[in-house]
């Protein structure tokens, strides 16, 4: 493998874990419980929290721990020391552990599917237009091609949503619409009873009446 080779694999792996790692920390900052701060010494005791510690922080410090990644992340074009790829991984495994049971899979099609559900409305063109034009564009390289394939996956969630909704809002009115007219038929049919029965019942008092005149006649 050449040179420039790895280098590029080396900076496609740093942006994947970079990616990772921020996509990570911002939804464990979206968090109420502050389950982040409770794995470091100096927040925990600030805002004495008793959740468990789950992970084993890279940083003592919550403030050192940011700093470093910061850090990081304005180096991420240039080279890197073997102790700075080190506290990326152990970054990317910590913060894993501490929002367990989500994942970065999960948070980025979670997010997208809000998205898309929210402010968006897919169109079977632009669908069409993605898969199908996806062979002939230029695809992105790093992270861009897993965020392309999480939005692929919301979009397709939304859409299989969206038609299960059409599909029961379409049963509900057939079932309302059976419903009404089997309850209308009902209703004929206990008039037209009642009606008989009336009919009847007028048809039995003439006929009650005309033999007692008969009698009072004789």
């Amino acid at each position: 493998m050449s040179q420039g080779k790895r280098q590029d694999d080396d900076y496609d792996d740093r942006k994947h874990l970079l990616h990772h790692i921020f996509v990570l920390l911002d939804y464990l900052e979206r968090q109420s419980d502050n389950r982040l701060q409770a794995q470091f010494d100096d927040t925990r005791k600030k805002l004495s929290l008793n959740s468990p510690k789950v992970a084993i922080a890279p940083c003592d410090k919550y403030d050192q721990f940011f700093a470093r990644l910061a850090e990081l992340r304005e180096k991420s074009d240039i080279s890197l020391t073997v102790g700075d790829e080190q506290f990326l991984r152990l970054s990317r495994d910590f913060l894993a552990a501490v929002a367990h049971p989500a994942t970065v899979e999960t948070i980025c099609i979670t997010r997208e599917y809000i998205n898309t559900r929210t402010t968006r409305r897919l169109r079977g063109w632009r669908i069409w237009r993605r898969r199908w034009g996806g062979s002939i564009r230029r695809r992105p390289n790093g992270p861009a091609v897993e965020d392309e394939g999480f939005k692929d996956s919301a979009h397709s969630l939304a859409s299989t949503v969206r038609w299960a909704e059409g599909l029961a809002i379409l049963a509900t009115v057939f079932a309302l619409f059976f419903s009404g007219h089997a309850m209308v038929g009902r209703l004929i049919i206990n008039q037209e009873k009642d009606a008989l029965t009336m009919l009847v019942g007028e048809s039995l008092s003439r006929r009650h009446s005309g033999t007692t005149r008969l009698r009072l006649a004789t």
